[in-house]
């Protein structure tokens, strides 16, 4: 039955008039407000007294018996009830109007005032009656009917969870039943088993549909327990899109809550979990994060980690806030037990030692059992160590690179004015590559141009002179103009070779590819444009990656003899190369193979080892994916066998011969 109150009778001023939304969005938030029945009334019947039709309105009560009482009443600011003498045949007629639409249970209008009764618990326990101007109801009054309707569904909602939730019985019957549950909980060692736990006993617990537990994963999360599945899926869309949403929770440690009205969230954390509300088919929903209890440190409060969250599904309608109390209560519990089995989990072999430890516990006090135990075992593994044989590899470092290498060398000493190709480029052999500037060159040509000009106007001018005057010139004369002609001559020919082998030397300063290939030095018109450089520079480096590649080895010195022995060894028995295996740091994921097909006779200074030698490996050149020139190789070659502690214990069996023994 409602709660009893007076009838107000003081003047109220009435809420603006307001849009059916707006009075629905306020109905629907009261249905699940923690609030008692009488304030509960009030904000109940003024939301409907919003409403631009209504002038008036009443709760009415209903007994056993078929009796009836006011519980709240709101009039406008023009009746003042406590001014007007009573009417006692309208009240009677009023009352008798609202007896009647009760006992029937159909919400009605009579008179101009609309009845609909408020049921509990399948019975009518009331009603609420509005007094509507007839000026504006007559055409809303369907509407009007359908959303005082639906408020009153809204408030046999809230009568029907208070009367579930009310009293401490409700409450200690909840920590009856989850007293084996948290139990359950703080005992399971794993985190994977705790959170199970918690997803399969609290669906029962908190009589909901559906629990899931998310784990955080340093920046991720990820869904490790549902309830009823024995495994979850990540990659299910259901399953991605609910870990969109706790992550969310996770990172900014806010509940997410779902009632019927989707919450703001950024665009993408939305669209998820529209996503899943549409695949789930669930009601409502609540994702709480799980954060271990705050500790004091040096008299401050330390705020506990956020190690996941816990989302909690019902089909019934909004979590009622007992129930959302409860969902609280155990989230708490479940945060504690995951941060604990967490802890647990990080223990560093803890199944090895677990089964380690119940073995020498069984040895206990059996010193002679444990005594001989342990010199079999110091034999058995001495034995081991000498006697089995296992594969012995060294390993080095190097890169993949064509075997056609080409390098372009300065023709001149002079400066780079001009370069035609780029990194990466691909060249064929005598394609321009770049062009050089030799200053001093260039001043010799010109000045040897106008040694031959001149030359040649001295010659002309003779001719001319010879010509002009040869029979009145005396013989002596003559032979001496003819004379200078021939040495002017002489000098123009020499003139012209001189320049001849100047242009040639011109002509070679446009540097060209000796050998098709790509152009493999980095940054190419950065490095060498304007550039001053020496006769017999390298300026560009040629590979060419469409024929053989191979491995450039290098591969540390206190290592050689091994390898220079396994390779003799092959040799002497007529075997073929030693076989190489080899990891690509563009693909880390796949082993490659190979052949160790040459060794320098001598070792170089090396960056990585100190002192190396360098060495080839052959390739197929079809078994190598996106060959990259330059890629960094790993690569173990395979020199037999040795005894396993060698294997094992080999560079300190060296360490010790090289500076013990």
């Amino acid at each position: 039955m409602l709660a009893m109150a007076t009838t107000t009778d003081e003047k109220t001023t009435p809420p603006p008039a307001a849009t059916d939304a707006d009075v629905a969005g306020r109905l629907e938030s009261l249905a699940y407000a923690d609030v008692d029945e009488s304030a509960f009334f009030e904000q109940w019947l003024d939301s409907l007294f919003a409403l631009p039709e209504v002038t008036s309105g009443a709760v009415w009560t209903l007994n056993g018996n078929g009796l009836v009482t006011i519980l709240l009443e709101r009039r406008p600011d023009d009746e003042d009830s406590t001014s007007r003498p009573p009417d006692p045949r309208a009240d009677q007629a009023r009352v008798a109007n609202v007896i009647g639409v009760l006992q029937k249970g159909e919400p009605n209008i009579v008179e101009g005032r609309l009845i609909v009764p408020i049921r509990r618990d399948d019975r009518v326990a009331g009603g609420v009656e509005l007094a509507l101007d007839p000026e504006t109801a007559e055409a809303r009054s369907l509407e009007l009917l359908e959303i005082v309707d639906e408020a009153t569904g809204l408030a046999s909602r809230y009568l029907g969870w208070r009367a579930a939730e009310a009293g401490d019985e409700a409450e200690l019957a909840f920590w009856r039943q989850a007293q084996k549950s948290m139990l359950a909980l703080h005992e399971a060692e794993s985190e994977r088993a705790t959170a199970r736990v918690a997803a399969n006993d609290g669906r029962t617990l908190l009589g909901c549909e559906r629990v899931s537990v998310v784990a955080r994963r340093g920046s991720h999360v990820e869904v490790v327990a549902v309830t009823g599945v024995g495994r979850v899926n990540p990659r299910s869309n259901q399953v991605r899109s609910l870990a969109r949403v706790a992550r969310l929770v996770v990172t900014t440690g806010q509940p997410v809550v779902h009632a019927g009205r989707t919450p703001d969230l950024p665009g993408d954390v939305h669209e998820h979990l529209v996503r899943y509300l549409d695949e789930s088919g669930v009601g409502s929903l609540l994702v709480l994060p799980l954060t271990e209890p705050s500790t004091e440190e040096d008299g401050r409060t330390k705020r506990g980690r956020t190690v996941g969250a816990i989302v909690v599904e019902r089909k019934d309608g909004p979590f009622p806030p007992p129930v959302r109390r409860r969902v609280e209560r155990f989230a708490d519990h479940v945060a504690v037990a995951m941060a604990k089995a967490r802890r647990h989990d990080r223990v560093l072999f803890r199944g090895l030692r677990s089964a380690v430890g119940g073995g020498l516990a069984a040895l206990r006090g059996r010193r002679l059992l444990v005594a001989v135990l342990s010199l079999v075992l110091l034999a058995f593994t001495v034995t081991a160590l000498v006697v089995v044989p296992w594969a012995y590899r060294v390993e080095g470092t190097g890169r993949l690179l064509p075997v056609v290498q080409r390098n372009v060398f300065a023709p001149a000493t002079g400066r780079v004015e001009e370069v035609f190709v780029a990194t990466g480029a691909r060249v064929e052999a005598g394609q321009p590559v770049l062009r050089m500037r030799d200053d001093e060159r260039d001043m010799e040509w010109v000045t040897l141009q106008a040694e031959l000009e001149e030359n040649l106007q001295s010659a002309r001018a003779l001719e001319a002179e010879i010509q002009e005057d040869d029979d009145g010139r005396s013989r002596e004369e003559s032979i001496r103009l003819r004379g200078r002609l021939q040495q002017l001559r002489v000098e123009a020919t020499g003139l012209r070779e001189r320049i001849d082998l100047v242009e040639a030397e011109l002509a070679r300063l446009v540097v060209r590819a000796p050998d098709s290939g790509t152009v493999t030095t980095a940054d190419l018109p950065g490095l060498l444009r304007t550039r001053p450089v020496q006769q017999g520079e390298v300026l560009v480096e040629l590979m060419d990656d469409r024929r053989e590649w191979h491995v450039e080895l290098e591969i540390p010195e206190q290592r050689l003899g091994h390898v220079l022995e396994a390779r003799e060894a092959r040799e002497a028995h007529g075997g073929e190369d030693l076989p190489v295996e080899f990891v690509l740091s563009t693909h880390p994921q796949k082993r490659f193979r190979g052949r160790l097909v040459s060794i320098a006779t001598r070792t170089g200074a090396s960056e990585e080892h100190g002192a190396a030698a360098r060495a080839i490996v052959a390739v197929e050149a079809s078994s190598v994916p996106e060959r990259r020139i330059g890629a960094e190789v790993v690569a173990r070659i395979s020199c037999g066998e040795k005894p396993l502690g060698y294997v094992l214990f080999g560079d300190f069996v060296d360490f010790v011969r090289r500076h013990v023994w």
